[in-house]
């Protein structure tokens, strides 16, 4: 996939493979296969120095302080040989940078939908109706007292 700063490189943090002709299982759609974890006998990596420098970002983010922030983003993209990121002039171009860079670094990872839910973006990204959360399970339904089939709304919609 490209990179969102530089449509003309390849993020290499979100690579996927594609062959020619090949379908996915439902022999329908095109296949494309993540390359992050192609090894099954890899480790997945729980917690990284690489998500922490995100949550830093975002706290710089928060403060306003965009320049820090860029910092921070610009030194996890120079380990995989990308180019800085410029400096955000307002808000929304911060979040865009860091919302960018999460999706890239955390890429296959699953955090991308609660992202998008605690900023506020289901609907505008992914469009309306859209589930935020993953639906609790029958087995932890009946076995909690403090629920009951029926009882609630969950998973929330966007």
């Amino acid at each position: 996939l490209r990179d969102w700063s530089d449509p003309t490189r390849d993020d290499t943090r979100m690579e996927v493979t594609r062959f020619r002709a090949q379908l996915g299982v439902n022999n329908r759609f095109p296949y494309y296969g993540i390359a992050k974890y192609a090894d099954r006998a890899a480790d997945i990596r729980l917690l990284s120095k690489r998500e922490m420098t995100l949550i830093e970002a975002e706290v710089y983010m928060r403060r306003n302080d965009f320049s820090t922030m860029t910092s921070k983003l610009n030194t996890l993209r120079a380990t995989v040989g990308l180019p800085p990121r410029t400096v955000p002039a307002n808000a929304a171009e911060a979040q865009d940078a860091l919302l960018q860079e999460r999706f890239a670094e955390l890429f296959v990872e699953g955090h991308r939908l609660h992202d998008l839910n605690r900023f506020g973006l289901v609907t505008q990204i992914l469009g309306p109706n859209r589930a935020t959360k993953l639906p609790l399970s029958r087995t932890e339904i009946i076995n909690n007292l403090n629920m009951g089939e029926g009882k609630g709304s969950c998973p929330a919609i966007s």
